[in-house]
């Protein structure tokens, strides 16, 4: 019976991904349908994926169709160059059999440029919706990372040259190699881009130090710096009835800002200062509204778990405003695009880039974590989508966008013959880029990926339900 809950749980996941993956490139499409219906332009075709019709219908002249490989979509638009091959077999069909086919007139170029931005448009707009639902339920909570201060280390392994550096949780990183970071995914990715990368970290109020730490290829083949894990609030959200926590007066909304003088960095780091602490009393520093004080408090052997508890749960750490979280999201995307132009970090960059099975692997583990990790990652998918979109290359919207500028600049349109051929070039390349990406993905991304998820070392038991 547990074998086919497990299964079924999986099915789920995976319809789930594969729903998320379809509304993402809906709004993106259905921006450009919107938009080209509004300026007056014909549609042929609207498609949700490539390749071969899964399903379709046509109404007022329109194609409407899902087809068989979802990775992607298209509005086929006549008046913007080159028509679709829906419209020339029609044109073709018209003229064998006498019929007289009027050509379709020209549209301005302010238009196409409205066109070209109206997907990457659909996708922030729904990003920003994800944005919003996230800060109204999460929101009120403090985040560990205020704007502006580096990000908070969590946890660090005693075992690790980051613990023998002198690093130490509650620890502050304020830069890589000079450059700011303003969130631990910012700080994974500018590391991970350098051998030997250039920490400036600041404990408390004191003067900020630089030290030196060698990455290592962790399990997606990234260069990381192991045993730093992020930082988190340990802020109370319940007290568990006839605990220890209660009997010494801790409240709900109470944040422990440090444990026998020790400050703390995360939950986890909590967690594993009351195991090495069984029967002993503990001094914690309480954070009461305006009000900083010690309350002490001796942790009881829990038989069922195997370890010291103190009774009580943290709360879920906040997430930034709407728009910052937009940022964050936009912020690793620009920062690997600039990588992929640097010599010295080019190669490291490239093994971040993931293909289309990668996207959707993870967009299936973060909708098994759970509805808000899922819609979280389906942010962040929204806005890679529309960045990527807009580069200027001649198969994607930013390409319509450059001929449309070159058309205004110089006062005429490029030729058919060059636009068909750099069309059919990049078309080309983009195919093969996706194909290598796909067989990278299927021969060392995704099994490295599936290892870490069965030998993470966050213990999640620890990180769901009772805590110390």
């Amino acid at each position: 019976m547990e074998s086919i809950s497990t299964i079924l749980i999986i099915i789920l996941s995976i319809v789930g991904a594969f729903l998320l993956l379809g509304l993402t490139i809906l709004v993106h499409e259905f921006g450009h349908y919107i938009s080209a219906r509004l300026c007056g332009m014909v549609v042929d075709v609207f498609s949700i994926g490539f390749g071969p019709s899964l399903w379709q219908t046509k109404r007022k002249g329109i194609t409407y169709k899902i087809s068989a490989i979802p990775f992607g979509g298209y509005v086929a638009l006549p008046q913007m160059e080159p028509p679709s091959a829906e419209r020339r077999e029609q044109q073709t069909d018209q003229e064998n059999s006498g019929e007289r086919s009027e050509p379709l007139p020209p549209v301005a170029t302010w238009k196409r440029i409205v066109v070209s931005l109206a997907g990457a448009a659909g996708n922030v707009i729904l990003a920003l919706l994800l944005a919003w639902l996230a800060w109204t339920f999460y929101g009120a909570a403090p985040a560990a990372d205020p704007p502006g201060e580096g990000v908070v280390i969590g946890m660090v392994d005693e075992n690790s040259e980051a613990y023998n550096a002198g690093i130490r949780a509650a620890d502050r990183i304020l830069s890589v190699n000079g450059e700011r970071v303003s969130s631990w995914t910012g700080f994974i990715q500018i590391a991970a881009l350098s051998q030997e990368p250039l920490l400036t970290i600041q404990r408390g109020d004191k003067a900020p130090q630089q030290v030196t730490l060698p990455t290592e290829k962790k399990d997606f083949d990234i260069q990381m710096i192991p045993g730093l894990y992020p930082g988190g609030l340990c802020v109370v959200r319940s007290v568990k009835t006839d605990s220890p926590a209660e009997s010494a007066g801790i409240l709900r909304n109470d944040q422990i800002l440090a444990l026998d003088g020790i400050p703390l960095g995360s939950p986890l780091h909590m967690i594993t200062l009351i195991n090495e602490r069984e029967d002993q009393k503990v001094n914690l520093t309480v954070r009461r509204k305006e009000d900083i004080f010690d309350i002490a408090v001796a942790p009881k052997m829990d038989p069922v778990l195997g370890r010291p508890l103190i009774g009580i749960e943290f709360a879920e750490e906040g997430v930034p405003r709407p728009l910052t979280q937009l940022r964050n999201d936009a912020a690793p995307v620009f920062r690997l695009l600039s990588a992929l132009f640097r010599r010295t970090e080019r190669r490291e960059a490239t093994r971040g880039v993931g293909g289309p099975v990668t996207v959707l692997t993870m967009l299936w583990l973060q909708v098994s974590a759970g509805l808000m990790s899922a819609l979280t990652f389906t942010r962040f998918l929204n806005i890679n989508l529309a960045i990527i979109n807009l580069l200027p290359i001649p198969i994607l919207d930013g390409g319509h966008i450059m001929f449309a500028l070159f058309e205004l600049i110089t006062r005429r349109r490029v030729h058919p013959r060059v636009l068909h051929a750099l069309l059919h070039i990049f078309a080309v390349l983009l195919i093969a880029l996706m194909l290598l990406l796909t067989f990278r993905d299927v021969t060392q991304f995704i099994p490295r990926l599936w290892r870490s998820e069965q030998n993470t070392s966050v213990n999640e038991t620890e990180e769901r339900g009772e805590y110390p």
